[in-house]
C-alpha cells in the first residue's frame, strides 16, 4: 500500500509524492517539510516522476541482471592483477625490484586480514586469495573469535568469515553465504579497490631516490591499480591447482624470462622456451636457483598461524592470566611447491592455519617487531 505526502516547491503550493508506508523516505521527506525546505518545481517534478514510475526499482533490477553469485558450497579464488604494470614499472631495478615485490606481499597480508581468506599468494604483479566453502558447523568453535579481521564485526558463535573446510560437514549446519552474498561484481570490485589503496600506501613508504625523476614520481603518484576477477572452483583440489599453476608454471616461467632478458636481447630470446633459456643462462654461468630468492622465482604464500602468548597480565585486575593466550598472526613463505605432493598441497591450501609441523612448507623468519601482524 502507498501513501501520498504533500511536498512543497517554490512554484506550487503542494505536490503529492507517492511513498512507501515505512522507511527512510517517509522520514526524510517529512523532516524536510517540517523544516520548511523548498524544492524548485523541476526537482519536485523529477522526484514525483521517479517515484511514480518506480525508476529506482527498475534500475536496481538492471544492475542485478549481470551480477551472478558464487554458490555457498563452492570454494572460490579472487585474482587481482596489476593493470599495465609493464608500463608502470618501467625504470625499476631489473630483473626484480625487491621494493615492489615486498609492497605486493604486504598488500596481500592486508587483504588476508581484511577479507578472511584462508590463503593468499603473490607473484609478479598478481595477488590471489583463496576462500573456502561457506559451511559452518554447529556449534561454531570458540576460537573463531581469534580469526576476526580488523575492522569487522563478529562473535565466537557468528564469525564474519566461516572456517575452512574442504567438503560439506557431516554434522548439522547453519546455512551460510559467502561475504557479500557471493556477488561476483562486489567481490572483485571491493578487493581490487582495497588492494589498490594498500599497494600505493606501501609504495609511497619506500625510498625511490635511486630512480630517474620521472620514474620516482610515478612510483609515488598513487596511480598503481588492479583489476579483479572471481574464479569459482568445483572443489579444494581445483583451488589448489589454480595457485600451483601460477607458482610452478606461469609465474615461474615469467620469472625465468625476466632473468633471461637481463642477459640477452629480445632477438636472442625469440622463440626460446623455458628449458632453452635455462641452458643459455647456464652457459653464462648464471644459476637462477642460487642467485635469486625463492620469492622471485616461485612467489610468496601468505597464511595465518596460531601462537601462544605467555605471561599476559589482566589489565583490569593487574593479575597474571592463567595459562597461555592464543593469538593469530600472518606468516609468509616462499618455496618450490612441487616438493610437496598433491594431498599436502590441498591440505595446506584449505587449512585455516599454517600448521606448526616439520612437513609443512617453511615460513619466512618473523621480523624483529611484528605487532602489526598479530591479532
Amino acid at each position: 500500500m502507498r501513501l501520498f505526502l504533500p511536498f512543497s516547491s517554490t512554484h506550487s503550493k503542494s505536490l503529492w509524492l507517492p511513498i512507501r508506508r515505512s522507511g527512510v523516505r517517509v522520514r526524510t521527506m517529512a523532516t524536510a517539510e517540517r523544516a520548511g525546505h523548498r524544492l524548485p518545481k523541476t526537482a519536485a517534478d523529477a522526484l514525483y516522476s521517479m517515484y511514480a514510475n518506480e525508476l529506482g526499482d527498475r534500475l536496481k533490477a538492471l544492475e542485478n541482471t549481470i551480477d551472478p553469485s558464487v554458490p555457498p558450497e563452492s570454494p572460490f579464488i579472487i585474482r587481482l592483477d596489476g593493470v599495465s604494470f609493464r608500463v608502470f614499472t618501467k625504470g625499476l631495478r631489473k630483473p626484480f625490484d625487491e621494493r615492489l615485490t615486498d609492497a605486493l606481499i604486504d598488500t596481500t597480508k592486508d587483504l588476508m586480514w581484511r577479507f578472511g581468506a584462508v590463503l593468499g599468494y603473490s607473484q609478479s604483479d598478481e595477488i590471489s586469495l583463496v576462500f573456502p566453502p561457506a559451511w559452518v558447523a554447529e556449534p561454531a568453535p570458540a576460537d573463531n573469535a581469534l580469526e576476526i579481521a580488523p575492522g569487522t564485526v563478529g562473535t565466537a558463535n557468528a564469525p564474519p568469515f566461516p572456517p575452512a573446510v574442504t567438503s560439506p560437514p557431516s554434522k548439522p549446519v547453519t546455512p551460510q553465504k559467502h561475504m557479500y552474498s557471493g556477488r561476483v561484481q562486489k567481490l572483485a570490485s571491493v578487493t581490487a579497490s582495497y588492494a589498490t589503496a594498500r599497494l600505493n600506501y606501501y609504495l609511497s613508504a619506500q625510498n625511490w631516490d635511486d630512480l630517474a625523476s620521472q620514474h620516482r614520481e610515478r612510483m609515488l603518484a598513487h596511480v598503481a591499480h588492479f583489476d579483479g576477477r572471481v574464479v569459482p572452483t568445483s572443489d579444494a583440489k581445483s583451488a589448489m591447482e589454480c595457485i600451483f599453476w601460477r607458482s610452478n608454471f606461469d609465474g615461474f616461467r615469467n620469472s625465468i624470462s625476466h632473468i633471461s632478458h637481463s642477459y640477452f636481447t629480445s632477438r636472442q630470446l625469440h622463440n626460446r622456451g623455458l628449458e632453452e633459456q635455462l641452458e643459455m643462462l647456464s652457459e653464462k654461468g648464471v644459476d637462477p636457483f642460487q642467485e635469486y630468492q625463492a620469492k622471485f622465482l616461485f612467489g610468496t604464500w601468505v597464511k595465518k598461524e596460531q601462537y601462544e602468548l605467555h605471561g599476559r597480565i589482566n589489565l583490569k585486575t593487574g593479575t597474571p592470566v592463567q595459562g597461555p593466550v592464543l593469538r593469530s598472526r600472518i606468516r609468509t613463505g616462499s618455496f618450490n611447491w612441487a616438493d610437496w605432493n598433491e594431498d599436502e598441497r590441498i591440505r595446506f591450501t584449505m587449512a585455516k592455519h599454517w600448521a606448526i609441523d616439520p612437513s609443512s612448507p617453511p615460513k619466512h623468519p618473523l621480523p624483529v617487531t611484528n605487532n602489526s601482524e598479530s591479532l
